[in-house]
């Protein structure tokens, strides 16, 4: 085996109103066993990197997820985005989730969120490397996300993004899968709204 990741979930909620931050999730428990292990990983010449994208195996490498869900995905992701296998099976991040209070704080956060998305890319590109090779790019894993399905950042999301635009948004969008008959078969050519409507 070349390498193994490991993608932490660092979940932070903020609280309306107060200003403080309080962080949950399993990201205390990681880093804690991560710096208790790393006694562990020099006497077994483990090296670990920080970085958004596997710098060295090839996709043809990487075990497939087990999971039943991803057979469908595996699949049918490569229709919307070239690279989509390599964003399920060679890059890693961080999720971050904000809170809102209104439909007035929605628009601005969600607003504000996405117009940053350029300089967080630009701050934190580690992935430069691909394959033990440069990639020309600083941040690979973003080349990589915009060429995914459901992925990129879409135009209207820099728009003034209110909760009727943003459900109509979400609703029109072609569902991933289904589940029927405690199997998963492909949701490509439906949308929410024909869930909605009865027609699924």
């Amino acid at each position: 085996m070349n390498g193994a990741t490991a993608e932490p979930w660092l979940r932070t909620i903020s609280i309306p109103n107060k200003a403080r931050t309080i962080k949950i999730g399993n990201n205390q428990y990681f880093f804690l066993s991560f710096k208790k292990s790393q006694n562990s990983f020099k006497k077994l010449n483990i090296k670990i990197v920080s970085a958004g994208f596997d710098p060295i195996s090839k996709l043809s490498e990487v075990p497939n997820n087990p999971k039943q869900r991803y057979e469908v995905m595996t699949k049918e992701m490569p229709f919307g985005g070239s690279l989509s296998l390599d964003m399920m099976y060679r890059t890693c991040g961080t999720q971050l989730n904000l809170d809102y209070i209104s439909e007035k704080d929605f628009i601005k956060k969600f607003k504000l969120a996405n117009f940053i998305v350029p300089i967080s890319i630009a701050l934190f590109a580690n992935s430069s490397i691909v394959e033990k090779n440069k990639s020309n790019f600083l941040s690979y894993r973003s080349k990589v996300w915009q060429d995914t399905s459901r992925g990129g950042l879409p135009e209207i999301f820099l728009e003034n993004m209110d909760f009727v635009k943003y459900t109509d948004f979400i609703i029109n969008f072609p569902i991933l899968f289904l589940q029927k008959n405690n199997k998963y078969i492909s949701g490509q050519k439906y949308k929410f709204t024909d869930f909605m409507s009865g027609e699924i």
